[in-house]
């Protein structure tokens, strides 16, 4: 039989098999001599994935661990079983007599996939810092919340849904889950993650709407220094900056830009201050009190940003 078609089989459950693995002996890598009493097996499952570590147990310490590594080459080579077990602590059952359990099994962590087209194109894919609880308690994901890298430009994409969150009938308040003591920023901004931010901006691409007047779709976006703001609470308080000031409602499709620069244009507006938004923490908010205040039943958003490496055009920071 092909030794690269049997697998190698672990569990390190004393009482049933409920998370027992069984690895490709193609995707062995190494065996690594921990101590004295330790043995570890290194597969590689994907190509965007660190390994997958068996940390096994050895019964006698100083023993030559090559009598081990030997005997498991052989079983693979010359073994008439398509199903190794090396360590199965369910049935106490073990490849070599110098092995008497399955210390730990690792999960493999996923790395960013990094494309490159030519030599000129670069994507890096990463997810955006997670929003606060009160806004949301999930977390992102590359649909809701992604992080790319291109050509040296660093861009942060979020989806934003309104629907079901709830605003207060005074502006400048946190838009957030109701009655939620958790803070509702839609992310945190930080250089690691998201470069210099220099640049962005805020598409409509679902008109936000809520019963009868308690909601509108006069939509702002501000960045804080404090990332404790609870739903309801001031946004404009302490240091701020208000980065979509929008003077009316957001109309389907419509953008409104922000930057750094100087330009004295509404659109971009030229509202990240001296020093930019870095460590700063992103809430929305209405820009009215015209509002009684309730519940959004609708309101869809892309917020956009881009910021600039500091290490070179293909690390961020």
């Amino acid at each position: 039989m092909d030794a690269n078609k049997k697998y190698l089989y672990f569990n390190n459950d004393s009482s049933d098999q409920d998370n027992a693995r069984s690895f490709p002996v193609s995707s062995l890598v190494a065996i690594d001599i921990e101590s004295n009493t330790q043995i570890k097996l290194l597969f590689k499952e994907a190509v965007q994935t660190d390994t997958t570590d068996v940390l096994l147990s050895r019964t006698t310490d100083g023993k030559d661990p090559r009598d081990f590594i030997e005997h498991l080459i052989n079983e693979i080579n010359f073994g008439k079983d398509a199903t190794i077990v090396v360590a199965d602590d369910s049935l106490e059952e073990y490849v070599h007599p110098d092995i008497d359990a399955v210390d730990t099994i690792s999960g493999a962590d996923y790395f960013p996939a990094i494309i490159k087209l030519g030599s000129h194109v670069h994507v890096f894919e990463d997810t955006a810092t997670d929003p606060g609880d009160g806004f949301d308690t999930g977390t992102y994901s590359v649909d809701t919340g992604s992080v790319g890298m291109i050509n040296g430009e660093v861009i942060t994409t979020l989806f934003i849904d309104l629907d079901g969150l709830t605003c207060a009938a005074t502006g400048g308040k946190a838009i957030g889950i109701d009655g939620s003591s958790n803070p509702a920023y839609i992310t945190q901004i930080t250089t690691a993650k998201n470069g210099i931010v220099y640049r962005g901006e805020m598409i409509c691409v679902e008109v936000g709407t809520g019963a009868g007047s308690e909601t509108t779709n006069q939509v702002d976006l501000v960045a804080n220094t404090s990332g404790t703001i609870q739903p309801g609470g001031n946004v404009l308080s302490g240091t701020n900056d208000l980065l979509v000031d929008q003077n009316g409602a957001f109309t389907l499709g419509e953008v409104r830009n922000f930057d750094s620069s100087v330009i004295a244009d509404d659109n971009p507006s030229g509202t990240i201050p001296a020093g930019g938004i870095q460590n700063r923490y992103l809430y929305l908010s209405l820009g009215t009190s015209s509002q009684t205040g309730g519940d959004f039943t609708s309101g869809k958003y892309i917020i956009r940003l881009y910021g600039a490496p500091t290490v070179n055009l293909n690390d961020i920071s």
